[in-house]
């Protein structure tokens, strides 16, 4: 368990008045209480973080897909989805705006993509700009040096 709440994420606790300690989404029914949370609709969640950018846009679906599917790993088709449910335009060129956010650190490197660590906490902190910018990025590694051998 993560211990991700509604109130983790910047929402409210929307729980039933049933005491059973499901939180529930309007007219959906009981979400499972162990990977997922409630957080409403991907047009609410969208609005509610005021992504600035497409990198921004990207990691807000992606965030919005890990906390009601409890999904690791997300595809082009999945996320434009999560576009088309939260009536946004979806990127343009994909394979462009998750490769710059690779490079920005929203992403973890490699060929899945995967929320980073940074990009959780980045999404989490918004709409608190403040907040989000002083989040510490994650420092690059270095490349290895090359040690100068002596010349036999």
């Amino acid at each position: 368990m993560l211990g991700i709440t509604p109130e983790s994420v910047g929402l409210p606790n929307q729980s039933g008045g049933d005491g059973g300690g499901e939180p529930r989404h309007a007219g959906a029914g009981p979400v499972s209480a162990g990977s997922r949370t409630s957080v409403g609709t991907a047009s609410d969640y969208f609005r509610k973080k005021d992504p600035q950018g497409l990198i921004e846009a990207l990691a807000v679906a992606v965030r919005y897909r890990e906390l009601t599917e409890g999904a690791d790993v997300h595809t082009k088709e999945q996320l434009d989805a999560v576009f088309k449910s939260a009536r946004r335009d979806t990127p343009a060129n994909f394979s462009r705006d998750v490769r710059n956010g690779k490079k920005q650190q929203y992403f973890n490197r490699g060929r899945d993509l995967v929320l980073s660590h940074f990009g959780q906490s980045y999404i989490d902190a918004l709409p608190d700009r403040e907040a989000a910018k002083a989040i510490a990025r994650p420092k690059k590694a270095g490349g290895k040096r090359k040690r100068k051998t002596a010349a036999r």
